[in-house]
């Protein structure tokens, strides 16, 4: 399903104060990740955060950890994924 390189790609952060993972730019929770549901926000290269097209900050606002962890997702999640539900809620 994913290979241990790619689940090392996530870090454990914090964005005003609140835990996240970020992964490949998404800022999401395990349990969102897990459960295959959207990301809250996304670190732009520009430098922004973003949601839903909306700047809610930028990478100063992020503590970076340097604690990966890996997440793999549930079988649902992984449909949920596929299907596009995971934007529905």
């Amino acid at each position: 399903m994913f290979t241990k390189g790619e689940l090392s790609k996530m870090e454990m952060i914090k964005f005003k104060g609140k835990n996240y993972v970020l992964i490949e730019g998404a800022l999401t929770t395990k349990e969102a990740y897990k459960n295959g549901r959207a990301s809250y926000a996304h670190l732009f290269e520009d430098g922004k955060v973003r949601r839903f097209g909306e700047v809610i900050g930028s990478k100063e606002d992020i503590e970076f950890s340097g604690l990966k962890v890996e997440i793999e997702p549930s079988p649902e999640g992984i449909f949920s994924l596929l299907m596009g539900i995971g934007w529905l809620d």
